[in-house]
């Protein structure tokens, strides 16, 4: 997936604290459940501030039932493949 692919996959609010956080370089975590976002997030080279919505969860203490793409083994894989993504995009 290219990076305008990717782009067109984020919604507004998604964008708008990606381009906070990479603007004002802000020392705020960035939680998302969704892959594209995670992605994009490592595209950017942020991915070490990510934090999935499970382990937001879990460290506040509101432990529940999470679909498996909500998960922290999820987030990883998610983050993973955008860390190969964005290697593949600086050839």
């Amino acid at each position: 997936m290219d990076d305008r692919m990717l782009l067109a996959a984020l919604d507004p609010g998604e964008l708008e604290a990606l381009a906070i956080m990479l603007r004002h370089n802000v020392p705020h975590q960035f939680c998302t459940a969704e892959g594209p976002a995670t992605r994009a997030l490592c595209h950017l080279g942020l991915e070490a501030r990510g934090v999935s919505f499970e382990r937001v969860l879990v460290q506040t203490g509101l432990t529940r039932r999470l679909e498996r793409w909500m998960t922290e083994r999820a987030f990883q894989s998610f983050i993973a493949r955008g860390l190969r993504e964005r290697k593949g995009l600086q050839r």
